[in-house]
């Protein structure tokens, strides 16, 4: 243990004891202990009692190390220096006092001066001003984002940089994606056609057939049109047919009256003409008058063409 630890100690352990009310015989030994060996170093009583805070008071002191000498100067020497160095530096005490509590911050936090120095060199030399690590810090803190996790940030970000990949084509991507159904649509696309390039020639060698595809069904829905045209005039006949076969118009009187259309004119004049006469009785008796009359004619005929030989 060094001479300087050892004072501490001493003091320490002094001002420890001088907080216990009331001490006890073993512990005002040891205080008086520790004050000769104080006195030893060649601290005077006055000194001794502010090294404590005025826990021990001057005359206790004095009584405590009365006929002590001097043996071992060295500590309080160095302490000396030290208060002399601190002095020349424009420091006080309380910065001293600032530094111990800095240290054992560090130390709860497993660090050491070391590490803040070889930062801020690294902060120089990469021009970075400490402040901004400050700042970041508390950006951080506001964030809710851990240091853990902005190194995980970062790495991608590295990453996607060797990728080719920045973050306002990522942003595009990201909006892409949204009209294709999500990144896993997109990935699929691009691992199954291998490439941008490769996905658009597909899509212009499947444009002419799309084309082809959709004039064929154009085709086809003029032709369902055509079909649903003459499925409309099928069924009207369908239906007059089964009109006329309610009406007793079976197939074998619709031929009839298709052959005497033939020999009378069209179907409609051969209908108008049944329907001037009520029933067929007197259509029968007119058309043996038509005949009969026909055969007087054909007489007359005849004897005019013999009168004339």
């Amino acid at each position: 243990m060094s001479a300087n630890i050892a004072l501490e100690e001493i003091v320490g352990k002094l001002l420890d004891l001088s907080k216990r009310k009331p001490l006890r015989e073993r512990d005002h030994s040891k205080a008086k202990e520790l004050m000769i060996k104080l006195k030893e170093m060649g601290f005077i009583n006055q000194q001794i009692s502010e090294l404590t805070d005025g826990g021990w008071s001057e005359s206790t002191v004095k009584v405590n190390t009365r006929g002590t000498v001097v043996r071992n100067p060295g500590p309080k020497e160095n302490a000396m220096k030290l208060i002399t160095q601190l002095v020349n530096m424009d420091l006080t005490l309380e910065d001293v006092g600032s530094s111990v509590s800095m240290k054992e911050d560090l130390d709860a936090k497993g660090l050491v001066f070391e590490d803040l120095t070889s930062l801020l060199k690294e902060t120089k030399k990469n021009k970075v001003d400490p402040k901004d690590l400050i700042q970041l810090d508390k950006d951080l803190k506001e964030s809710k984002l851990t240091f853990p996790q902005l190194k995980e940030a970062i790495s991608y970000k590295s990453e996607l940089k060797k990728a080719g990949l920045t973050l306002e084509g990522i942003k595009k991507i990201h909006q892409t994606s949204k009209t294709y159904g999500g990144y896993d649509e997109v990935l699929g696309a691009i691992n199954a056609y291998g490439s941008l390039v490769s996905i658009e020639a597909e899509i212009n060698k499947k444009t002419p057939t799309k084309k082809s595809l959709e004039k064929q069904v154009g085709d086809l829905d003029s032709k369902i049109e055509n079909l649903e045209g003459k499925k409309e005039q099928i069924e009207g006949a369908l239906k007059l047919h089964k009109e006329l076969e309610d009406l007793g118009f079976d197939k074998a009187t619709l031929q009839e009256l298709k052959k005497s259309s033939e020999n009378y004119g069209k179907v409609k004049e051969v209908l108008a003409m049944v329907n001037t006469y009520t029933n067929l009785a007197e259509l029968k008796t007119k058309v043996e008058e038509l005949q009969n009359e026909k055969k007087e004619v054909d007489t007359e005929g005849n004897e005019v063409e013999h009168s004339w030989k």
